[in-house]
C-alpha cells in the first residue's frame, strides 16, 4: 500500500468526524469511535516475522524461515564433511590454528583448498566439524544417516553430496536475500502505518529507531497534528491538505470526531474523555489535543475477536489487499464493488466508497 493510499484512507476516515453535533448527548459518536478504534489497533500493531511449525521428532515449535534454513543447511554441510578428503577435515579440526573462516582464508598454506568457498561457509563447516566427533559428537545424527561410512562408500557418493552442498549454499544465499528484502519491507510498512497514525513530525524523530516488531515511542505534544492558533472547527472542518489540519492522520481525526468547539460536554465518544476539556475558541493546543487523544486511545475497545489478529505473514491482513478488506469490514462495506458502483453518483455515499473513488483518481 503506497503512502498516498494510506493518506487517503486517513482522509476518508476523517469524513466520519463530520457527524452533526445537534444532539449534545454523551457517546453520540460511539459507533464511529469504535470503527476508529479498529483502525487505531491496526496501525499500532507490530509486524512479527513469519514463523512455521517445525517437528524434529520431538516437541513441535515455531521457527522462522531463516532459522529453519540455517539448521537444514548445517545438516547438509555436516553430511558433506563425512565424504570430504581427510586433509580438509584435518584443517577444520585444528581449533588451535583455525578459529574461523577468516583465519583459514588468510593462511597461504591451506587457502587454496577452499577456493570458491566464502568465509561464512567455512564458519559453518568449522561449527559442523566440531559436532562430528569427541564429546560434542551428535549421536542422533550419526544414527539417522548411518555414519560413519566406509571409504568405498565415501568415494562413491562424494560428488553427489558435494553437489548437494553447493546447491544448498545457493539456496541459503537466496534465502538470505529474501530475508533482507522482507525485513526492509516490514520496516517500511511499519513506518507508513505510524505515519498514517501520527503524521510526519513523529516519523522524522523516530525514523532511524523504528523497527517492524519493536515498541513505538509515544507521540509528543509538539508532534501532534493541530494548529494552536486555530479553533476546533478550523482544525477539523475540511481535509484540504493544509499542515496540522484534518485528514493528515488518524490521531487528529479521532480527536475531531470526539470533541466540540466548547469547554464542556466533550464526551462524544466515551466517558473516558474528560468532559471539561476546553476546545472553545483557540484555547486548545497541541498538548490539549494530545491529552484527549491519549485518553481516547487508552479507552479504545475492539469489540470482536476478528479485530484482534496480529499482522504477520500468516495473516491475510498483512498484505495491502487484506488491510483494505479489513477496513471495508470495519466501515460496514463488503469487499464487493457492486454497492459502491450503485452509489457512485449519490451525495451520501458510504465512506469506504468515497475512499475507493479517491483511489481511482490516483
Amino acid at each position: 500500500m503506497t503512502f498516498s493510499s494510506i493518506n487517503k484512507i486517513a482522509q476518508a476516515m476523517f469524513l466520519l468526524s463530520l457527524t452533526p453535533f445537534a444532539v449534545f448527548a454523551a457517546q453520540d459518536n460511539a459507533k464511529e469511535y469504535i470503527d476508529m478504534c479498529a483502525i487505531l489497533k491496526l496501525l499500532t500493531q507490530k509486524i512479527s516475522s513469519t514463523q512455521t511449525k517445525y517437528n524434529a521428532g520431538k516437541a513441535v515449535t515455531s521457527v522462522t524461515a531463516t532459522s529453519k534454513m540455517a539448521a537444514t543447511y548445517g545438516n547438509i554441510v555436516r553430511l558433506n564433511l563425512k565424504v570430504v578428503p581427510d586433509t580438509i577435515l584435518a584443517i577444520l579440526s585444528d581449533k588451535a590454528k583455525y578459529k574461523d573462516g577468516k583465519t583459514v582464508k588468510a593462511d597461504k598454506v591451506v587457502k587454496d583448498v577452499f577456493i570458491g568457498i566464502d568465509e561464512g561457509t567455512i564458519d559453518v563447516m568449522l561449527a559442523q566439524a566440531a559436532k562430528l566427533a569427541g564429546e560434542t559428537g551428535d549421536k542422533d545424527f550419526a544414527a539417522r544417516y548411518g555414519l560413519p561410512i566406509s571409504i568405498a562408500t565415501r568415494d562413491r557418493v562424494s560428488s553427489t553430496v558435494r553437489a548437494l552442498a553447493n546447491k544448498a549454499r545457493t539456496l541459503r544465499e537466496k534465502s538470505s536475500t529474501v530475508e533482507q528484502q522482507t525485513s526492509t519491507l516490514e520496516i517500511q510498512t511499519r513506518k507508513l502505518m505510524l505515519e498514517a497514525l501520527y503524521w510526519q513530525a513523529y516519523l522524522d524523530r523516530n525514523d532511524a529507531a523504528t523497527t517492524a516488531d519493536g515498541e513505538a515511542p509515544p507521540l509528543e505534544a509538539h508532534e501532534f497534528s493541530w494548529t494552536n492558533s486555530a479553533t476546533r472547527d478550523d482544525n477539523c472542518k475540511t481535509a484540504d491538505g493544509d499542515a496540522d489540519k484534518a485528514g493528515h492522520c488518524i490521531a487528529q481525526d479521532i480527536v475531531c470526531l470526539c470533541v466540540n468547539g466548547h469547554k464542556s460536554g466533550n464526551q462524544y465518544c466515551t466517558t473516558a474523555q474528560t468532559a471539561a476539556d476546553n476546545y472553545s475558541d483557540t484555547t486548545a493546543s497541541k498538548a490539549t489535543s494530545l491529552g484527549t487523544f491519549n485518553k481516547l486511545a487508552a479507552a479504545c475497545t475492539t469489540g470482536g475477536a476478528g479485530r484482534d489478529a496480529e499482522l504477520s505473514g500468516k495473516n491475510p491482513c498483512s498484505g495491502s489487499n487484506g488491510a483494505e478488506n479489513k477496513l471495508r469490514l470495519q466501515l460496514g462495506q463488503s469487499s464487493s464493488s457492486r454497492r459502491c458502483n450503485r452509489q457512485w453518483r449519490r451525495k451520501n455515499r458510504h465512506p469506504w466508497c468515497l475512499h475507493r473513488g479517491e483511489n481511482r483518481k490516483s
